[in-house]
């Protein structure tokens, strides 16, 4: 597994993966602010994820991360870290 600057072909499978952690940090899939957010810290290389078995961009996530130097004053985290079980295949 390999830590990897995050592409915007990686949004849609960061979204897939925010929505199963929404529970814990609310809603962030439907919040401009976090797409936003998630946007301009992947145009800024500060958004980095790990794709399923090295994948190409637009791969499935096992987790990822992203940090900002300036806060909305909505959001508390300095980053948001997502992970994923993988999948075990006997």
């Amino acid at each position: 597994m390999k830590v990897v600057s995050a592409t915007m072909d990686d949004l849609k499978e960061w979204l897939m993966l925010a929505s199963e952690v929404e529970y814990l940090f609310g809603s962030m899939v439907n919040d401009p602010k976090f797409i936003q957010a998630l946007e301009k810290n992947i145009n800024q290389d500060s958004a980095f994820c790990v794709r399923e078995n090295d994948g190409l961009p637009g791969s499935r996530l096992l987790g990822g991360i992203y940090f900002q130097h300036q806060m909305p004053q909505n959001i508390k985290l300095v980053g948001y870290l997502f992970h994923r079980k993988r999948e075990v295949k006997e």
